[in-house]
């Protein structure tokens, strides 16, 4: 049911405005985008966020763009090897050779659940600053 008809309207025209930058996905409800919300707001509160940032995720952001794109998606995909190996279009053993790599090379713990959660934020973040800037 919906009560507050102007909150409603105000979601839903962030929902669109949200979804837009999302290519090929069809309507959202706010529900659906409110995390994105949430981190544009932060971004907005805060105009400089990067000292919130996850450290080992900027440099291998900025280092090696094949292992943050399968950070990316080894975490999207739970640590799910198979679910990820075949997303990236690779061989379950090259996804461990990477997923070591990102280990230690950059640090970034992906069986630990705090650093997980510091990935995912800093993710969120990038992501919202890149809806604003243009580029990372």
């Amino acid at each position: 049911e919906v009560y507050d008809f102007r909150k409603a309207y105000l979601e839903s025209i962030k929902a669109i405005k949200l979804n837009s930058n999302n290519v090929g996905f069809g309507l959202s409800l706010y529900s659906d985008v409110i995390l994105d919300d949430f981190f544009l707001t932060l971004q907005d509160a805060f105009s400089n966020f990067d000292g919130f940032l996850y450290d080992p995720v900027v440099k291998l952001m900025n280092g090696n763009d094949i292992l943050f794109n399968t950070l990316i998606n080894y975490i999207n995909n739970l640590n799910n090897q198979k679910a990820s190996a075949i997303s990236l279009g690779i061989n379950r053993s090259t996804l461990i050779y990477r997923i070591n790599q990102i280990k230690t090379s950059y640090n970034i713990d992906v069986d630990d659940p705090e650093v997980v959660l510091k990935v995912q934020i800093t993710i969120r973040l990038l992501k919202a600053k890149n809806r604003v800037t243009a580029a990372i």
